[in-house]
C-alpha cells in the first residue's frame, strides 16, 4: 500500500522489559562487646585512685593498713574498706569519711590479737543477738561491719574466728 504525502505516525509495539537483577543478602553483624561494671560514684565519690572499677569479674580492694594499734584506731574510707590491725592495747574504734545514707558500706576487718585487749566498738553498732563476739587472744579474726544510714548504726559479724 502506497501513501501519498506525509505518512501516518506508526509506533511499534514496546519491547519487552529486562528483569532487575538479584540483591545480595545483608552482611551478619558482629556481636555487641561486654563493658565492665560502672564504679560506685556520688557524693564520696569512690573513684579514681581509691575507686572500685570492675576487674576481669572481680572487684579489686584497697587495702588499709593501720599497723599496730590502741586507743583511739581510726578507719580512714578514703584509704581502702579492707583494713588490717594488731592491737596493742585497749582500742576504742571509730570510722570516718562514710558515704551518706544513699549508699550501704561494708568495711571489713582483719584484726589480729584482738582479744588481747579490750576493744570498744563505734557508737550503734549491733551485733547478732545483741552481744559482741569473742576475739582471739593470739591470732587473726576477721570482722565486717555494715551500715546503710551514713554511719549511725553500724551492724558487726565475727567472719571468721581464729583464722591464721
Amino acid at each position: 500500500m502506497a501513501f501519498i504525502g506525509n505518512a501516518p505516525n506508526v509506533t511499534g509495539p514496546t519491547g519487552a522489559q529486562g528483569y532487575q537483577g538479584v540483591q545480595g543478602a545483608q552482611g551478619v553483624q558482629g556481636a555487641q562487646g561486654f563493658q565492665g561494671a560502672q564504679g560506685f560514684q556520688g557524693e564520696q565519690g569512690f573513684q579514681g585512685e581509691q575507686g572500685f572499677q570492675g576487674y576481669s569479674g572481680s572487684e579489686i580492694i584497697f587495702v588499709n593498713s593501720l599497723g599496730s594499734v590502741s586507743g583511739a584506731a581510726t578507719i580512714n574510707l578514703n584509704n581502702g574498706n579492707f583494713v588490717t590491725a594488731t592491737t596493742g592495747g585497749a582500742t576504742n574504734w571509730t570510722i570516718t569519711n562514710v558515704a551518706n545514707n544513699t549508699y550501704a558500706v561494708v568495711v571489713v576487718l582483719e584484726l589480729t590479737n584482738g582479744g588481747s585487749n579490750t576493744q570498744t566498738w563505734m557508737s550503734g553498732t549491733k551485733w547478732p543477738n545483741g552481744v559482741a563476739p569473742t576475739l582471739t587472744v593470739s591470732g587473726v579474726d576477721v570482722l565486717s561491719f555494715v551500715t546503710d544510714d551514713g554511719g549511725s548504726t553500724w551492724r558487726g559479724n565475727l567472719n571468721m574466728s581464729n583464722s591464721l
